[in-house]
């Protein structure tokens, strides 16, 4: 349950959701759009995950690269304090681009392509 509940507040604090649902819907509807293809709800809902797995991917990559340059200039941040490790962001960023290729397979190849 802690590990869950720190897990959260790293959402909260350096992937905010509630944020990049808009622009990245956004975006998703807008490629859609300019593709001049039809694409059924289901497939916005995936190319969404897709594109939302692929930005946790770069967070989760940003918090390796920069920890050493964080943990001394932020050290408020969740992974600086321990509450996450970068080990686990990238497990679940792998896990992440895993599922998306798999939702892109299996949904078809358009949905890859909006995203």
């Amino acid at each position: 349950m802690r590990n869950t509940k720190n897990l959260l507040f790293f959402i909260k604090e350096r992937f905010p959701l509630h944020i990049l649902t808009f622009t990245t819907l956004s975006s998703v509807l807008a490629s859609a759009v300019v593709s001049g293809e039809s694409y059924s709800v289901w497939q916005v809902i995936i190319a969404f995950a897709i594109v939302t797995f692929f930005l946790f991917h770069i967070r989760a990559i940003d918090e390796r690269r920069d920890f050493v340059n964080d943990s001394r200039l932020h050290p408020q941040r969740p992974v600086q304090q321990g509450l996450v490790s970068v080990k686990t962001l990238l497990i679940i960023s792998v896990s992440g681009i895993l599922i998306s290729l798999g939702l892109a397979f299996f949904s078809s190849i358009p949905a890859l392509l909006i995203a």
